[in-house]
């Protein structure tokens, strides 16, 4: 996961978010892997590879929203790490914010050469462009969801095309 905590995100924003990546978190594998990177004006690894479910969640709920916004250094972080931990498995990133992006090809390029699909959530009342074609480019899909059902379910729909089509 890939979550703006950047000011605009506070309250209504960032709660739904948490609530759809801890429901996300539960339902995984335990062979499944997550990460946790949070970004604001700079990005930071809340929770590495490997970390346990409870870790991942407990990451999760001590996010708190504040400062700007630099989109790229948390996807670009979120790659690094996907990266630096490469398995055989499908390797994706879910990047959850409010639309605000400070859009860098070559962070994207760097996803698409390392086959890292980049599946985006926007969180605000707007359309994006730079989310639509962060995910085409990297084979992910782009959701708009503004309301915490519709993140919900943004969720459960990347959940539904990636990990549970990989469960036996």
């Amino acid at each position: 996961f890939v979550v703006d905590v950047s000011g605009s995100m506070y309250g209504n924003s960032i709660d739904k978010a948490k609530t759809a990546m801890r429901t996300f978190i539960a339902s995984m594998d335990d062979k499944d892997n997550g990460c946790l990177v949070s970004f604001n004006s700079y990005a930071k690894l809340n929770a590495p590879i490997g970390s346990t479910k409870n870790d991942l969640s407990s990451a999760v709920s001590n996010l708190s929203a504040s400062g700007g916004t630099d989109t790229n250094t948390g996807l670009l972080m979120g790659i690094n790490e996907l990266i630096a931990n490469k398995s055989n498995e499908q390797q994706m990133v879910i990047m959850i914010c409010d639309g605000d992006v400070n859009y860098v090809q070559s962070t994207v390029d760097l996803a698409i050469n390392n086959n890292i699909a980049v599946y985006t959530i926007n969180v605000r009342n707007s359309n994006n462009q730079y989310l639509q074609s962060i995910s085409d480019q990297t084979g992910g899909e782009y959701y708009y969801a503004a309301i915490a059902d519709e993140i919900s379910g943004a969720m459960d729909m990347i959940q539904s095309n990636t990990i549970v089509a990989d469960k036996p």
